[in-house]
């Protein structure tokens, strides 16, 4: 069985076998190579890998089927997979494997009011990163308005609509956070590299 080493933390960490490399923190998005490989690959990109998480996964979500022959576990995976997909549900994991959806969010709730936070960090940061954050953030203020006062200019909303515009309001706001984290980040990291420059 190949053994592989992992980029994790930019650092190459193995070998690992396929039951460590969970554990040692792989993820899809990490690079990876094996003796037999021209190049680093991402994880989701060698077959090795992902059919051993496909089926890891699927073993989880489904107890009952260890005793199955693996040709038997992979020809039910991928009906899984197939059926879900006829039912166009989108909850799936990048190794390919259906999990159970997520409970529903209550949208009868306002998200939460991100434009001062979003602007405070903009502003902190220098960075305009925050700006999206900003504009995301305002999104959402508007959207989650709009439905509460259930009209337009050409009349009132129906129900179906209000249910979207809440929805979105939601959306907005999780993407609003998003990129306030990404705008910390971001601009954590660059300013660590340039006071490592300057000493």
């Amino acid at each position: 069985m190949a053994k592989y080493f992992a980029m994790i933390d930019e650092e190459r960490r193995g070998p690992y076998s396929l039951d460590e490399l969970h554990n040692a923190g792989v993820t899809p998005e990490t690079y990876v190579w094996a003796k037999g490989m021209s190049d680093w690959e991402r994880a989701e990109d060698v077959a090795d890998i992902c059919r051993f998480y496909r089926q890891r996964i699927f073993d989880i979500m489904h107890p009952s089927s260890s005793s199955q022959s693996s040709e038997e576990r992979d020809a039910e995976i991928n009906s899984s997979v197939i059926k879900a997909s006829d039912q166009s549900q989108q909850s799936y994991t990048r190794w390919g494997v259906e999990l159970p959806p997520e409970s529903e969010a209550d949208y009868s709730i306002p998200p939460a009011r991100l434009i001062p936070l979003a602007i405070i960090v903009t502003f902190l940061f220098f960075s305009p990163l925050g700006l999206i954050a900003v504009m995301y953030a305002i999104k959402s203020q508007n959207s989650w308005k709009q439905a509460e006062q259930g009209k337009n200019s050409h009349g009132f909303y129906s129900a179906a609509d209000i249910e979207e515009l809440r929805r979105n309001a939601h959306d907005y706001a999780r993407s609003a956070k998003m990129w306030i984290g990404l705008t910390i980040c971001i601009s954590i990291i660059f300013m660590a590299f340039f006071v490592r420059k300057l000493f």
